[in-house]
């Protein structure tokens, strides 16, 4: 069933071990509304994970530092 959560959350962003990720798809899946990203950190990487994660409606991120992006994106 549906988690109602007060504040909508933008981001679950996943630091655990890939074999772990797949069961986080179906959890974040449960929140209403629906987060709008699913972003595994380097390391916690899983294809099973991102196709279950836009099947949901979520856009799936991997290979991809979440604190290495925003700082290259601000220090231009």
């Amino acid at each position: 069933s549906a988690i109602p959560v007060e504040i909508p959350i933008d981001v679950v962003d996943v630091f655990r071990a890939p074999e772990f990720v797949e069961a986080l798809v179906g959890e974040a899946a449960l929140l209403k509304p629906l987060p709008r990203y699913f972003w595994m950190q380097p390391g916690a990487e899983n294809e099973a994970a991102a196709r279950k994660a836009e099947q949901a409606g979520m856009v799936p991120i991997m290979n991809e530092c979440m604190l290495a992006r925003q700082r290259a994106r601000h220090a231009n």
